[in-house]
C-alpha cells in the first residue's frame, strides 16, 4: 500500500506543469473576440473586432516587481472604456486581480490591485497604455501579493465602445472569451 502511495504521489509530482523561469509568453490567435451582451452569460464571436484583440501577453516575476505586458490587434482611445484584467494564482492559490482602464473621459488610464473579491489593496501599480504600439502594462510590487514563489496567470480584455448594453472580450492564451486555464506556473527569476 505505502509503495502505491508513493508510486502515485511520483507520478503527480512528475505530471505537474514545470515552473517557468521568470517569464513567460503566450500567443493569442488573432480574430477571437467575443461579444457579450449586457445580462447575458452567452459570449457570441465578434469576427473582424480588432480593439482588445490580444496578440501575445508576457508574464514577468523578478525579485521586486511582477509586470504583466499585453500587445494587440489595435489599441485605441475610442468608446466608452478598454480595460486589460490580470488574474494572478500564487503557490498557495490565493487569487489577486490587476486592472489597467482608459475610459473616455480618462484616456491616460488608471490602474487597481484587488483581493479576488474586489476589495482594493494599498499598493503602489505602475502601468502604462501605449495607444502608438497597441500595449497595456501593469506593474505590482512582489511585496504586495506576499513575496510569491511562483504565480500562474490569466488576462482577459474588454472593450465597450459608446453604450453600456454589450461588450467585446478577449483571452490572452485562449480562443474563448474566457480563458479555460491558468497559465504554466512562472517562477521568481
Amino acid at each position: 500500500m505505502a509503495a502505491a502511495v508513493a508510486t502515485t504521489l511520483a507520478v503527480a509530482l512528475l505530471a505537474a506543469a514545470p515552473a517557468h523561469a521568470g517569464r513567460l509568453t503566450v500567443h493569442d490567435p488573432v480574430d477571437d473576440m467575443w461579444v457579450v451582451a449586457e445580462g447575458s452569460t452567452e459570449p457570441a464571436p465578434a469576427p473582424g473586432t480588432a480593439i482588445g484583440d490580444f496578440i501575445r501577453t508576457s508574464f514577468r516575476h523578478s525579485g521586486a516587481r511582477v509586470v504583466v505586458k499585453a500587445k494587440f490587434v489595435e489599441l485605441q482611445p475610442a468608446g466608452k472604456r478598454t480595460r486589460l484584467w490580470v488574474l494572478m494564482r500564487d503557490q498557495d492559490r490565493r487569487k489577486t486581480w490587476a486592472l489597467v482602464e482608459t475610459t473616455r473621459k480618462d484616456r491616460h488610464g488608471s490602474a487597481r490591485l484587488m483581493t479576488n473579491r474586489g476589495g482594493d489593496i494599498e499598493c503602489k501599480v505602475r502601468y502604462s497604455v501605449d495607444f502608438a504600439k497597441n500595449t497595456m502594462t501593469v506593474s505590482v510590487p512582489r511585496r504586495c501579493l506576499d513575496n510569491p514563489r511562483y504565480l500562474s496567470f490569466k488576462a482577459s480584455s474588454e472593450h465597450v465602445k459608446r453604450g453600456r448594453t454589450y461588450a467585446f472580450v478577449d483571452s490572452s492564451h485562449s480562443k474563448w472569451a474566457s480563458s479555460r486555464g491558468w497559465s504554466d506556473p512562472v517562477r521568481r527569476g
